[in-house]
């Protein structure tokens, strides 16, 4: 299995003469499909579909962003819709009711992703605590001696075994840019894992980072574009 970091392409670069996606296994390294903090979204998604808005403010990049969308698009029949790119906002919907929405420019301490549906709202301001807390609107990394657990609410997300060692290489974590590291850094280690194991089943293809990446240079032009 092979994989590369995320393609950066420029007017005069020619996608034909990039490797084809059938010549091995070749992945991206695109790390936000892979994130734990975005699971409550791609499970909703993916096991009962229902309209709803995901806001993605200040932080990332549009290829990042497309590739959530690309990821949470392939769970519905309509998937070649139009994005469009109208001042500050970059948003499309997959489905009728369900809108994805990117907020630019980068601005890190505003951070945060919404996610709300017919009966539920969901806050992730990258919020790390040592205590636990009951609040069902507000997604939150708990420190323990074991690692990283990903809670909204008194509810468990996921759980992720890391020294402590390591997490201290991300302090302090008042800082949303390092939190926002972490959750990647969780994300590339699940990847790394399964394909050790040989399993490229959370492996993202590389000719979907390029995809991305081209629509990406379409919107920042034309500020409109289908998701190639």
């Amino acid at each position: 299995m092979h994989f590369c970091d995320t393609p950066i392409l420029s007017d005069g670069d020619d996608p034909a003469a990039l490797p084809s996606p059938d010549a091995g296994r070749l992945y991206s390294l695109e790390d936000w499909p892979l994130m734990p903090s975005l699971a409550a979204v791609f499970n909703v998604a993916r096991s009962k579909p229902m309209p709803f808005e995901v806001r993605v403010e200040h932080f990332g990049i549009r290829a990042h962003f497309l590739s959530l969308y690309r990821t949470i698009a392939r769970h519905y029949p309509r998937t070649n819709v139009e994005l469009l790119d109208r001042e500050d906002e970059l948003h499309g919907e997959p489905a009728p009711g369900t809108r994805l929405s990117f907020f630019h420019p980068k601005r890190l301490p505003e951070a945060k992703v919404l996610f709300r549906g017919s009966n539920m709202l969901i806050e992730d301001f990258f919020e790390v605590e040592t205590v636990g807390h009951a609040n069902r609107e507000v997604q939150y990394r708990l420190l323990d001696d074991a690692g990283v657990h990903y809670r909204i609410g008194a509810a468990e997300i996921s759980a992720h075994h890391i020294r402590r060692e390591i997490i201290s290489t991300f302090m302090p974590l008042t800082d949303r840019k390092n939190v926002h590291e972490l959750d990647k850094f969780i994300g590339l280690t699940r990847l790394f894992a399964r394909a050790l194991r040989g399993d490229a089943s959370l492996s993202y293809p590389y000719l979907w980072s390029v995809l991305d990446t081209l629509t990406a240079r379409r919107l920042a032009s034309a500020r409109a574009s289908v998701l190639l």
